[in-house]
């Protein structure tokens, strides 16, 4: 049965006619697209290669059971080929590329002595895994050591071998410029933690402290712990939360200007600080840098020594107090003495002197001889003479015009009397109508004036000199008595004896204003000022 049945299908499968196949029609429109494509592909790759700022590079491992150290170097030259390297891989080893073609261990080469163990190991383990190869380390390249930084990635191919592509960095700048960042920030955290003045650093908005040297804790007398759980709030005793914020506003917009606060310690004492702010940027964020400067020792001796000054402004204020009061009193009494001798003079020495003149007179009625009428007659004209001598001492002692009419007006007759006696041309403008302070106040500036006028007569060499008087504000006049004599040097040494000298110091001893300047040409100038009721 099962032998007809398999006769049947033979039968069945031989009378099936067999078609001829027809020939496949290739398009090569299509394939000419695809070829063209795949070349732009590889000029696009290659141009990507030669431009990228790195080492790229392909290698290709033939298959092996199992890579060991010891035999990984004797292997390079059989199972391991660099089949493609750009221009700047070369370039970083310091090598062309016919060396590199020519020679499969170059890289191997290159390793720098006392790394290449480690980039033994880290090939084999590479090759053994496989896995993506990372290695960091140096290289000679000539006499020049270089740091660089492998990294390629395994294909396996059909036939067991292993493609690695990978990129080669040189990395010296870049761990040489992070080198000296690190050197760099451990001296500024030696500078930072030895700095004697305490240094903070804090956020702008929560006014938490992000950084602090020692100083700061000790200082402020909080252990590192305690010190990083405060806010700028929580130590600042002379300005509010709100102020600080304003002020750190004010910082961050215009500038770090240095100021002056009081900060509270730990103990609850209140320390004077100068503050230096400063604003820096860490991690990409905009801190303040403030170092703070202890001034409390120079704010109390500056307290000390204003109180001691207070104390000797005040002293001081006192004795020129006593002092003007003792020359008010010395020239009240001066003017007192003189009226009291000017009428000593004109009441009494006066009297009597023109008694005996009536009796000299009397007698010479009755017919002398002539040797005693001549005597007689001499005495009369003598003590005439005499009699005027006393009426003008009396009136120059004290004027009655300045006690009658007031310090104008005595101007007035000043200048009259010293045109008649020292022919000088005095000339007196200005105000008329003014009420000086007191008689004290009146005496001196008449005598001081009268003073001045006599100084020209002697020193300047001039005939006019001139007195002119204004107001300054409500309650001040000035009086200055002017001339064009030679002045300068000459007249300042000759002004210097005891009239001028004690005009100037009677004026201060008095509170009351005094200017004096001589010039070469120019003449001398001598200014009062004093006070109106």
């Amino acid at each position: 049965m099962s032998r007809i049945l398999k006769t049947k299908q033979r039968k069945r499968l031989t009378a099936v006619p067999v078609r001829p196949r027809k020939p496949s029609v290739v398009n090569t429109t299509e394939q000419s697209q695809v070829s063209e494509s795949l070349s732009l592909e590889r000029n696009l790759y290659r141009d990507l290669v030669t431009s990228l700022p790195a080492g790229v590079y392909r290698l290709r491992v033939k298959a092996a059971r199992e890579w060991v150290d010891n035999e990984w170097i004797v292997r390079l030259g059989t199972n391991y080929r660099i089949e493609m390297a750009n221009d700047e891989f070369c370039r970083i080893l310091g090598v062309t590329q016919s060396q590199r073609e020519a020679n499969a261990a170059i890289v191997a080469e290159r390793i720098h002595p006392d790394d290449r163990p480690d980039f033994i190991a880290k090939n084999v383990e590479a090759l053994n895994s496989p896995a993506i190869f990372q290695w960091n380390g140096r290289i000679l390249k000539g006499d020049e050591v270089r740091w660089v930084h492998f990294i390629s990635v395994p294909r396996l191919l059909a036939n067991g071998d292993m493609l690695w592509t990978g990129v080669l960095q040189d990395t010296t700048e870049r761990r040489q410029a992070a080198e000296a960042l690190r050197e760099s920030e451990a001296r500024y955290r030696n500078l930072f933690e030895q700095a004697g003045d305490p240094i903070v650093v804090f956020n702008p908005k929560t006014m938490a402290f992000q950084d602090f040297n020692s100083a700061a804790c000790r200082l402020m007398g909080y252990t590192r712990k305690e010190f990083s759980k405060l806010t700028l709030a929580d130590l600042e005793a002379s300005e509010t939360a709100p102020e600080i914020r304003r002020h750190i506003r004010k910082i961050m917009e215009k500038g770090d200007p240095v100021f002056e606060t009081r900060l509270k310690t730990k103990s609850g004492d209140l320390m004077d600080f100068e503050i230096r702010p400063k604003t820096i940027v860490i991690g990409g964020k905009a801190v303040i840098q403030a170092i703070w400067h202890d001034i409390t020792g120079r704010k109390r001796a500056e307290d000390l020594l204003r109180k001691s000054r207070d104390e000797l402004e005040d002293n001081v204020n006192e004795r020129t107090v006593m002092l003007r009061a003792l020359a008010a009193e010395l020239t009240q009494v001066e003017h007192n003495e003189r009226r009291r001798i000017a009428h000593v003079l004109h009441e009494d020495l006066q009297q009597h002197l023109l008694g005996i003149q009536y009796k000299l007179h009397s007698v010479s009625e009755k017919g002398l001889d002539r040797s005693i009428s001549r005597t007689v007659n001499w005495a009369i004209k003598e003590l005439a003479k005499t009699v005027q001598l006393t009426r003008e001492l009396a009136t120059n002692i004290a004027p009655p015009v300045l006690s009658a009419l007031g310090l104008r007006p005595a101007l007035d007759w000043l200048a009259k009397d010293v045109h008649q006696k020292f022919n000088l041309a005095v000339e007196v403008s200005g105000c008329r109508s003014f009420k000086l302070a007191s008689d004290g106040v009146r005496d001196f500036a008449f005598g001081a004036i009268r003073e001045l006028l006599l100084n020209i007569c002697k020193h300047a060499g001039v005939k006019s000199a001139t007195i002119r008087l204004w107001t300054v504000g409500k309650h001040q006049i000035a009086i200055e008595v002017r001339d064009k004599g030679k002045g300068g040097a000459a007249i300042r040494e000759d002004q210097a004896g005891f009239g001028l000298l004690s005009v100037r110091e009677r004026a201060f001893a008095l509170g009351l204003g005094f200017d004096f300047d001589s010039r070469p040409g120019k003449g001398t100038r001598v200014t009062l000022i004093l006070p109106t009721r």
